[in-house]
């Protein structure tokens, strides 16, 4: 696949999973849920060359529907399952965590916002694996 260098849609995203059951693959599949993965993703190793449940790849950033001149970003913290996961990339805007807007943090947010769904309500009413979405297994 060639990388158009110009293009502002590609990013290398990090990911950190406060879980060592969580596999690449795993990672590799939430992923694809928001962008469209240019390499496989790896593990990185620290400066003592110890993995710390950090994973890395290249990824390319999905344009807005509402906007395709905007791309669509994720929250810098998200749950799958039991696990907390931290998310960074280069540029990456500050959003909130319950309604993404760019406008307000968390703490100040008002809006009422299922965690799971994004539906207008505060807890779920339906149960769909956050992992991949669907209904057949269930990650929680």
């Amino acid at each position: 696949m060639m990388i158009i260098l110009s293009d502002i849609r590609y990013r290398i995203v990090i990911v950190q999973f406060f879980c060592e059951t969580f596999s690449g693959k795993a990672i590799e599949i939430w992923l694809a849920r928001f962008f469209e993965l240019s390499t496989r993703i790896g593990e990185v190793l620290g400066g003592d060359g110890v993995w710390g449940e950090v994973w890395q790849c290249q990824i390319r950033l999905r344009r807005s529907r509402e906007n395709p001149e905007k791309v669509c970003h994720l929250p810098s913290t998200i749950q799958i399952g039991e696990a907390r996961v931290l998310v960074y990339y280069d540029r990456m805007p500050k959003l909130c965590r319950r309604c993404q807007s760019r406008d307000h943090v968390v703490a100040q947010c008002t809006a009422v916002v299922c965690g799971k769904c994004k539906g207008g309500h505060l807890t779920p009413e339906k149960i769909l694996c956050n992992l991949c979405s669907g209904r057949a297994i269930l990650t929680r």
